[in-house]
């Protein structure tokens, strides 16, 4: 008899790739990409921005007293100008004013009747460059495995509104024996519930796959064997439970080799 691992390596030499699909960047949760190399489009982010809320200034007038002269608040089009000692209300994620090479964080400074208080900052602190965390063109490498959210923030970042996907496995299930009986159905003398079925189906999307549940077979070799080429034109893999063993009415493995 064959180990797990033997049978699984037997089962995973045969394997196909499957085909590939394109869905909707929201749809693609747990899905495996096809390409793993996209190319960066754009810069990310694609201007230079201020990481925190504050004020935007020359780091060389630094450590006086500036006169506000605007705000820039995040997705602002209209940018002042920042010039020799002035100074501009930021908040996060706004775009950098012309002049300005620095912000001083809001809880660093005093403000008082237009006029701010900072104190020294170094050319650069708190600003976000452009390609900071992306440059266009660069190639951008995914893992083969299902896209993580972090992996789909990622894609969304560069723009990207669909991606080509790795089909999920058609797995059908073939439950077998003239013992079994629907979940939610009474019960006969010597029969009990199917639960393999259910638990195959359910282990079926736990791995990512689409699970195609065939009709329940009693112990009859020609319809297992109507279910097992049913299968093999819907599915891309066949699980069978029941039917597997040397008895008079296990007739499922002998199927399986005769196909």
């Amino acid at each position: 008899m064959r180990s797990v691992e033997e049978a699984l390596d037997a089962i995973l030499a045969a394997a196909r790739q499957t085909g590939t699909e394109s869905l909707s960047l929201e749809r693609c949760a747990g899905r495996v990409p096809a390409d793993l190399r996209v190319i960066a489009a754009i810069d990310v982010p694609p201007f230079d921005n201020s990481s925190m809320d504050g004020f935007a200034l020359r780091a060389a007038d630094a450590r006086g007293v500036l006169r506000l002269v605007g705000e820039v608040a995040a997705g602002a089009a209209s940018l002042p100008t920042v010039g020799a000692g002035t100074t501009v209300r930021i908040m996060t994620g706004a775009p950098m004013p012309p002049g300005a090479d620095a912000v001083a964080p809001l809880e660093v400074v005093e403000e008082t009747e237009g006029l701010v208080h900072v104190p020294a900052v170094e050319a650069g602190a708190f600003v976000r460059r452009a390609g900071h965390d992306t440059r266009a063109g660069d190639a951008v490498d995914l893992p083969a495995e299902p896209m993580s959210p972090g992996t789909l923030a990622v894609l969304a970042s560069l723009g990207i509104a669909e991606v080509q996907v790795r089909r999920r496995p058609r797995v059908a299930i073939l439950s077998t024996g003239d013992e079994l009986v629907a979940p939610g159905q009474p019960l006969g003398p010597g029969q009990l519930y199917d639960a393999n079925a259910v638990a195959l189906a359910a282990a079926v999307v736990e791995a990512g796959g689409q699970p195609v549940p065939l009709p329940r077979a009693p112990d009859d070799a020609t319809r297992i064997e109507e279910l097992v080429r049913r299968a093999a034109a819907e599915a891309d893999l066949l699980v069978a439970s029941g039917g597997v063993s040397v008895g008079r009415h296990d007739h499922v493995r002998d199927v399986i080799e005769a196909l």
